[in-house]
This record gives structure tokens, sequence and C-alpha cells, in this order.
């Protein structure tokens, strides 16, 4: 299997769905070779590990109620829709796009990390 083949089973198997929590951004980074990612997104954040794990969970839920139950929450679906504001969504969506950005900067580090160990090995051949 070459390295686009490969490279595309990753993306398919990333697909959105694994992004929206905590455990499937793990498992994404785990799947790219990067032990422990959510240390490292904080670090490069300056933002503690749990508060960043919790507003992605929070906000994958909140995007839940709203849009499968017309924002009311999982355990009263017939009851009132929830108050929101825009300043809770904004920073939720602002932490999450952060999140992202420190992934991206986590992924580019380990996959030059590969290519120094690639080249060392091919180097020692």
């Amino acid at each position: 299997m070459s390295r686009h083949q490969i490279a595309n089973k990753i993306l398919s198997l990333t697909n959105f769905k694994y992004l929206s929590s905590k455990r499937g951004i793990h498992a994404v980074a785990t799947l790219l070779s990067i032990d422990k990612p959510w240390p490292q997104i904080a670090e490069k954040l300056g933002r503690d590990r749990k508060d960043l794990m919790n507003i992605v969970d929070e906000t994958a839920r909140r995007r839940n109620d709203i849009v499968h139950r017309a924002d009311r929450t999982q355990t009263d679906p017939g009851g009132e829709a929830q108050e929101i504001s825009y300043s809770w969504s904004k920073q939720a969506v602002d932490t999450i796009m952060h999140i992202c950005l420190a992934l991206d900067e986590v992924v580019a580090a380990r996959m030059k990390e590969l290519q120094a160990e690639s080249t060392l090995a091919v180097d020692a051949i």
C-alpha cells in the first residue's frame, strides 16, 4: 500500500464524527503517531487540559441538543429550549478553533520528527 493510499485511509477513518469529542481527537492523534495529544495541545495554548476537553465535549453536546432536539436537553426533549448567549457560543467556537490550530502544530512537528527518522534510517542503509 502506498503512502498516498495510507493517507487516504486515515482521512476516511477520521471523518467529522471522530473529531467531535475529546476521545475522538485523542484517537485521531494516536492514528497520526502522537502520544498523549491533550497535554501537548494544552501546553501550546497555555490552558488546562481538562478545561479544553470539557469545552469540546460540552460544545458537541450542545450542538446535538440544538440540531436533534431544537435546543432541548437530552434528558427533557419536550421541555423548554435552553438559554444560550452569543458570548458562550463565541468562546466555545473560538476555543475549538484554537484546539485545532494547536493540534495542527503538534501534527506538523510529529511529521517532521518522522521524516527525520525516516531519513536517518535510509542513510543508515
